[in-house]
């Protein structure tokens, strides 16, 4: 299935993200100052073994209106 394009030629899904950048950057840096980002640890598992190999840090978002905001 063929993807669907704007007005402008681009892809439908490219252009309403590029539109949404914007309102997406004010709300993180409302998100930030008001401390709706908290820090989760995300285990490495090695499947070879089974065992957890590592881990790393990701950010989470808990928007009040909305509640998480997924990757």
């Amino acid at each position: 299935m063929a993807e669907r394009k704007s007005e402008y030629g681009v892809p439908e899904r490219v252009a309403i993200e590029t539109a949404l950048k914007p309102a997406l950057r004010k709300l993180m840096k409302l998100a930030v100052d008001q401390w709706h980002l908290w820090p989760a640890f995300q285990s490495i598992v090695d499947i070879r073994v089974g065992c957890i190999d590592s881990s790393k840090i990701i950010t989470r978002w808990d928007d009040p209106r909305v509640g998480e905001i997924t990757p």
